[in-house]
């Protein structure tokens, strides 16, 4: 859809820098655990997961645990998820779109995606619901990573890639 558009509340919430802002920093928490870099799949992970309040918020309060468990411990987060995924999808991609035109991510020759070694990126002050949920992509990277299977995180998210 044209952004003009879009409604106010649309444009603001999957605003594609913030959106990109959230999968770098996703990536950059995978690439903490493994350096080969994030599968393309696990990218329309990223927006449900840490755009919605709730799993956002689960994310952050467990974040030393796996993903596994807390999956099992919060099977909350598994209601309408593949709804939301479908719901992002639009969204990730624009927002891909803007962070591989600016070269901060390049594609490994298995196709994996890896965050530059120095994004021009300049540091900003964010406070509130921006810098939780910045903290829960890094985290829900991290888990990611932790996983090592893409059937395993997708078959417990109850969505396919």
């Amino acid at each position: 859809m044209e952004w003009s558009k879009r409604s106010i509340e649309i444009r603001n919430l999957y605003n594609p820098a913030f959106c990109g802002l959230l999968l770098l920093k996703a990536i950059e928490g995978f690439e903490s655990k493994d350096k080969m870099g994030i599968p393309f799949s696990y990218l329309f992970l990223i927006l449900p997961l840490c755009l919605f309040e709730q799993s956002r918020n689960l994310l952050i309060e467990n974040k030393r645990k796996k993903l596994l468990r807390l999956l099992v411990d919060h099977p909350e987060i598994l209601i309408e998820f593949p709804d939301k995924c479908i719901a992002t999808r639009q969204y990730m991609l624009e927002s891909m779109g803007l962070v591989m035109s600016y070269g901060l991510l390049s594609i490994s020759q298995d196709g994996k995606f890896k965050k530059n070694k120095k994004p021009l990126l300049r540091k900003i002050e964010i406070d509130g619901e921006v810098e939780t949920s910045k903290s829960a992509a890094e985290i829900l990277g991290r888990m990611l990573a932790e996983v090592g299977s893409e059937v395993t995180v997708f078959s417990s998210l109850g969505v396919k890639p």
